[in-house]
């Protein structure tokens, strides 16, 4: 019963706010979904510090028999690193991404039991899309990561792990989903203008088109000096509108709008489009395990797995007006892996079929202020070839959170999520069912720095 209102409750939100949302309003005849950006290339380098906490009900059903639990942990330090380059034309679109993700954890269970953890994360990853058409693309990305733990329980002693993955992707697919943050940005400085009396008449569609496009032009200009930077930018958008001639004055009032609304009015990514793909990609893995329980001796083992998935994904973005945003993506994936215990060379061959369906509803009030509401619906099943058992989770999620940009480089989040989740699983050895529902209430705190 209780799983079906919050399903019920998701699919509210999610058919509401496609209704009330669903008409495209323009800017003096200029949609924010029309517009595209010239060749560009962006980086950035962001360090985020998070605190969150989690408290959860368990109830475990198994053989007819029910048992009932809790749990609640904190997290401090959850710390992320994160560098990334774009490069951005029509024939191609390119991504490299480098991150490093250190985190402590402490967890308190209900019988007493307590955990420390701590984990760290290294990756690296480069994606491309290589438009033959202006609709239909090919794509072919690397990824390598590394994922590392250590845990220490006052029961059962010592684990350590290490994991390495590799993938490949190869695929095809159809559309393009834009970045429009740029052209959000111009529509914020001429309302602005205009609220300050500074604009002697409005811009027409083709203007803010091409306003928009400079705009992303001079942000791609390349300065060891981000002072000079900045005054270069300055002058240039100053140039044009007087070029123009929309300024009724150029004053205090002018200059200091058009700085603040440079300064702030791109805070926010804004994306629009459309983009259908199917991919194929070769999985690797090779993954350490290290275990000396207070009650035993030491556990030694190394696995090693190769496998292949292909997914099939559809990703569309929709802004509405200036403040709405709509971000809807669905995915099916299946994928085989086999895997070896490489002490005693026991083979075993999984599959593993899944499928995701999120939505986002994105509301912008200010240039400095996010405030969001979104859901997803996770479903995974995992079989083992010529093993009786397997393994099917459901999770639904309904979450919420907004982001302020205390300045251009600081920004602080906070995040409230409520997920139910259920499991079933048969085990291989001894034909025992487990059925496990969850439902968790999770929050959290994060400091965002944003070097460039």
């Amino acid at each position: 019963m209780k799983k079906n209102v919050f399903l019920s409750l998701v699919v509210i939100l999610l058919i509401t706010s496609t209704n009330f949302l669903s008409a495209q309003s323009d800017y003096n005849g200029f949609n924010l979904k029309d517009y595209y950006t010239p060749d560009i290339v962006r980086n950035s380098l962001e360090f985020n510090l998070s605190l969150y906490g989690n408290s959860s009900n368990y109830i475990n059903l198994l053989d007819n028999e029910t048992y009932r639990s809790s749990s609640s942990e904190f997290h401090l330090n959850n710390t992320n690193i994160s560098f990334s380059n774009l490069k951005n034309t029509r024939k191609k679109i390119s991504t490299i991404g480098l991150g490093l993700n250190p985190s402590l954890d402490y967890y308190k269970y209900s019988h007493g039991d307590t955990l420390f953890t701590f984990t760290h994360s290294e990756g690296a990853h480069w994606d491309n899309r290589l438009y033959y058409n202006p609709k239909y693309f090919i794509t072919y990305n690397v990824s390598l990561s590394h994922n590392g733990n250590y845990d220490k329980s006052n029961v059962y002693g010592i684990n350590k792990n290490s994991n390495v993955n590799f993938r490949a992707t190869v695929g095809w697919g159809k559309g393009r989903i834009e970045s429009v943050k740029d052209a959000r940005q111009t529509i914020y400085i001429l309302d602005e203008l205009k609220k300050n009396g500074v604009l002697s008449r409005d811009m027409t569609k083709d203007e803010i088109f091409e306003f928009a496009q400079l705009i992303s032009t001079v942000k791609n200009k390349r300065f060891l000096d981000s002072r000079l930077h900045r005054i270069d930018e300055i002058t240039t958008i100053d140039n044009y509108l007087k070029k123009k001639d929309v300024l009724s004055n150029t004053d205090a009032a002018y200059f200091t709008t058009l700085y603040d609304m440079w300064e702030y009015g791109d805070l926010f990514d804004r994306n629009s489009g459309a983009v259908f793909s199917l991919n194929v990609s070769p999985l690797i893995n090779y993954q350490w395990d290290y275990s000396k329980l207070s009650s035993s001796d030491a556990l030694d083992n190394q696995y090693f797995a190769y496998g292949a998935a292909a997914e099939i994904g559809f990703n569309y973005s929709k802004p509405v007006k200036l403040n709405w945003q709509h971000d809807f993506s669905v995915n099916l994936d299946f994928g085989f892996e086999n895997y070896k215990n490489l002490k005693n060379t026991e083979f075993s061959l999984s599959y593993f079929p899944y499928g995701g369906l999120n939505y986002k509803l994105g509301y912008y009030p200010n240039t400095r202020t996010n405030i969001y509401v979104q859901t997803r619906y996770n479903v995974s099943y995992s079989k083992t070839k010529d093993v009786s058992g397997y393994e099917l989770n459901n999770v639904v999620n309904l979450g919420g959170g907004m982001n302020y940009y205390v300045s251009q480089n600081l920004r602080l989040s906070a995040d409230l999520n409520l997920t139910n989740f259920y499991r079933e699983a048969k085990s291989p050895d001894n034909n025992h069912f487990r059925n496990q529902k969850h439902l968790n209430f999770n929050y959290g705190f994060t400091m965002s720095y944003l070097f460039f």
